[in-house]
């Protein structure tokens, strides 16, 4: 959201300070999504293993398609975010269009999160999955008819 805010050109500028926030709130999505996997190895009643965790379609015992797309976004998040580390060495081209893969990959990890997610039994969970995926499709629509003019 906040990289479509600043991609749309929705702040008067987009300054250091922004630019800084949407750097670390991608670094602490990257570093939750990576914990949260890791803290899977705990749960006692699938009991899975690191091969299951970190292996798309290696998990049978539970929702094995929902689990994988949660998988094969963590990896995308974190080639899209090392990406910034690196955008001079490939360019600003590649760079772009290497973020633009976050699309894909804010829709694995929806669809992730409603399909595998304990919380999607709740009206919090599901509000909370409505706000987001609707803000971010508000935000694409705003950024294409701001790109558009």
């Amino acid at each position: 959201v906040l990289g479509l805010w600043i991609s749309a050109g929705l702040s008067k500028r987009a300054n250091a300070r922004l630019i800084a926030l949407h750097e670390f709130t991608s670094l602490m999505a990257l570093t939750f999504a990576f914990l949260h996997a890791a803290i899977l190895r705990a749960d006692t009643y699938l009991q899975p293993t690191w091969w299951h965790i970190w292996v798309p379609f290696a998990f049978e015992p539970y929702r094995p398609l929902a689990v994988a797309l949660g998988q094969i976004g963590l990896y995308l998040l974190a080639v899209v975010v090392g990406s910034f580390y690196i955008r001079r060495r490939i360019g600003a081209r590649t760079w772009r269009l290497l973020h633009y893969t976050t699309f894909v990959l804010y829709g694995l990890v929806l669809l992730h999160a409603v399909a595998a997610g304990t919380d999607s039994a709740y009206r919090f969970g599901r509000t909370l999955y409505l706000l987001s995926g609707g803000s971010v499709l508000f935000l694409t629509y705003v950024r294409i008819l701001m790109r558009s003019r």
